[in-house]
């Protein structure tokens, strides 16, 4: 199964995200720089303690562990890497957004819900995802395919859209198959844990 970043799952809290990026590029900060990015989203109450305590008692707490234990870089890293997938971000050390990103932060500014979740869909529709081995499939793509063919479908099951080596009849017809067992099965057939 290929990996996909998922620290947030929510549209307007990635916009919000979307807009730290952007306010930082602005700065000149470096946006691939996960402690940079990852302290700026924590000072924003985006990602972090939760409510639990200050975002300074937070990074305080953050940075007595190690570094491969800073849950905030993690997080960071996982943002970057998503918007990367995404084609919101692009270059290398200070780099920017790309035009996509930059629409969404202009519409973010000064647009509904509904005009900002619209600059969103060209992202998502176009996702496309490489694993390991160099194939490539279009994730949502293969998504709409599987819920057209599997109606009902499980929504644990729908992760295995992440699943597909290509965009491939083929491939469709192997996931439909695992969208019908069970979901240990399904994990066993494909070798991954539930978490994955």
């Amino acid at each position: 199964m290929k990996g996909f970043p998922n620290q947030i799952s929510d549209i307007q809290k990635l916009t919000e995200v979307l807009l730290a990026f952007h306010e930082l590029v602005v700065a000149g900060k470096n946006i691939h720089d996960e402690a940079v990015v990852g302290e700026a989203l924590v000072r924003k109450e985006l990602i972090g303690g939760r409510g639990k305590m200050s975002p300074e008692e937070y990074l305080k707490s953050q940075l007595k562990k190690t570094r491969s234990n800073q849950s905030y870089r993690a997080t960071a890293r996982g943002l970057n890497e998503l918007f990367r997938i995404l084609g919101l971000v692009e270059g290398d050390g200070v780099s920017n957004l790309t035009t996509l990103g930059t629409s969404i932060v202009e519409a973010a500014k000064s647009r509904s819900r509904e005009e900002i979740i619209a600059f969103w869909k060209p992202a998502i529709h176009t996702l496309g995802h490489r694993d390991k081995d160099g194939f490539q499939s279009h994730p949502y793509q293969v998504l709409l395919r599987l819920v057209a063919n599997h109606p009902g479908i499980n929504r644990k099951m729908c992760a295995l859209a992440l699943e597909a080596k290509d965009d491939s009849e083929t491939e469709l017809q192997r996931i439909l198959k695992l969208s019908h067992l069970d979901e240990e099965a399904a994990y066993k057939a494909i070798g991954v844990s539930k978490s994955n």
